[in-house]
């Protein structure tokens, strides 16, 4: 199986294993990504980076309180603090998001738009070494004031541990991914 593979979201199978036991069967690691839509956002870009390689883009539609999520499988050969980057961008539109159900993936155009809601939230983590864990991007997310150069508005986890809410600066990069929330 390639890298890409490994990495590419598992969206329904994996997701409600999830959902329903807490953890998964066969020990390997999981981060559950959950986006949570703020106005004017209703879609997503999501790119999925290790290093500077690009594994997987795509493309999520959100609208009003539907959240849309995608599971992130740990590659087996990889140690469970190997640096992931995720990527989200909120967009007020983006062409094909008619052909997909609220919190469902779509296939984004060849060249997705410049123009924006919000800033790009982007966040490094790994996984929690035997366990599944959950970050929240809100997208779309606004700050009153300017985050500095290794915060993100409104994603991954404040200072004090805590999902980061929707105007909040909080921390780009996540050195223990065991801090993240339990998945629900």
């Amino acid at each position: 199986m390639t890298p890409a593979r490994r990495l590419a979201p598992r969206i329904s199978a994996a997701l409600l294993a999830l959902a329903f036991t807490g953890a998964c069967a066969d020990e390997q690691n999981y981060l559950l990504v959950e986006l949570t839509p703020q106005a004017p956002a209703t879609a997503a870009h999501v790119k999925i980076l290790k290093g500077t390689t690009l594994v997987n883009a795509f493309c999520v539609s959100l609208s009003g309180d539907t959240t849309g999520s995608f599971v992130l499988e740990r590659d087996t050969d990889e140690p469970a603090d190997a640096p992931v980057t995720i990527e989200v961008r909120g967009y007020s539109t983006i062409l094909g998001q008619d052909s997909a159900a609220a919190g469902k993936t779509f296939t984004c155009p060849s060249s997705v738009p410049g123009d924006f809601t919000g800033e790009a939230q982007v966040i490094n983590t790994g996984f929690c070494d035997g366990a599944s864990r959950a970050l929240r991007f809100v997208v779309g997310a606004s700050c009153s004031t300017t985050c500095g150069a290794q915060e993100t508005c409104g994603a991954g986890i404040s200072t004090g541990g805590t999902a980061c809410l929707a105007g909040s600066c909080c921390r780009r990069s996540i050195t223990d991914a065991c801090t993240l929330e339990n998945v629900p």
